[in-house]
């Protein structure tokens, strides 16, 4: 008996597992939490270390130099002078935004290799994870709305006092970098499993701040 080819059936694509996608993007993700923190803050430390302060030093989640408690208990306190008897009040400034400078240019680095190169997890978790940071300054500027106020330590913050810039301005480019990027980004999860992806890669960002924040970073930059 011979089949008629327009009787056949025609066969379905292979469905993909989702247990690979969850996987890979958790993985990438883990991995994007090191470099994420270190390059933010290296633009510290970079700034710090052309300075000649004493004991310039680069953290697993900080950078600062020997006086750096000092420093800033002064500027919490609106003591600028004394401040300055400690490191150059305006040198400390420029510490701190590059700080925000680096993270500014990895996140539109995570986003031009995407568009250019290759959508890889790294790549979407170190631009989504960087810009993560803006969400603490967020909460300093709503809080007051319902009465609360905190005493935050934020890069913004610190600039803010030694300014005299408003916090709100010193945010805007983070808070552009924040709806910019994740709403660029955001194609870039896969269409099929785009949920396990995001979910996997929350997941990966949260293991990997864990083994960085508390054994991984300690040892390798205390």
């Amino acid at each position: 008996m011979t089949i008629d080819s327009t009787d056949a059936e025609t066969p379905r694509p292979a469905r993909t597992s989702w247990k690979p996608v969850a996987l890979r993007w958790w993985f990438w993700a883990a991995v994007s939490t090191p470099p994420a923190a270190l390059f933010h803050e290296f633009g510290h430390f970079l700034v710090l270390w052309s300075l000649g302060l004493p004991g310039a030093a680069l953290h697993y989640g900080s950078a600062g130099f020997a006086g750096m408690s000092d420093f800033l208990r002064a500027v919490r306190e609106g003591d600028l002078a004394g401040a300055a008897e400690i490191a150059p009040v305006w040198g400390m400034a420029l510490s701190l935004a590059m700080g925000l400078v680096a993270t500014y240019v990895v996140v539109f680095a995570c986003c031009y290799l995407c568009a250019r190169w290759k959508a890889h997890p790294l790549l979407v978790a170190m631009g989504y994870l960087s810009n993560l940071r803006i969400t603490a300054v967020l909460g300093v500027l709503a809080l007051p709305m319902f009465g609360l106020r905190v005493r935050a330590g934020c890069d913004e913050c610190w600039l803010e006092r030694i300014t005299g810039i408003p916090l709100a301005l010193w945010a805007l480019p983070g808070v552009v970098s924040l709806v910019w990027a994740g709403i660029f980004l955001w194609k870039y999860f896969p269409r099929p499993h785009r949920w396990i992806a995001v979910t996997a890669a929350v997941v990966g960002i949260g293991t990997g701040l864990g083994i960085w924040g508390g054994f991984l970073g300690p040892l390798v930059l205390p």
